[in-house]
């Protein structure tokens, strides 16, 4: 995912499994509404994401770049 600008967001959605979100520039916001977690993150990092969680992601800084990791 390619964040252009500070405030860019990934809609929320979900998957049937657990991932990792590699952030591997720039800033950005996970918020899970169903669990109340809201946390910043800064790159590099990997974020945990548990399965069938609603997740949203908003850059928090301009070329925030992150992937999604999933075990195939």
């Amino acid at each position: 995912m390619d964040f252009q600008k500070a405030g860019d967001v990934e809609e929320g959605h979900k998957h049937p499994y657990n991932h990792f979100t590699y952030l591997a520039a720039g800033a950005l916001i996970l918020e899970i509404p169903e669990n109340n977690i809201r946390v910043a993150y800064e790159a590099p990092a990997m974020i945990f994401i548990e399965k069938d969680k609603i997740h949203r992601l908003t850059a928090t800084q301009d070329n925030t770049r992150a992937a999604c990791i999933h075990a195939l």
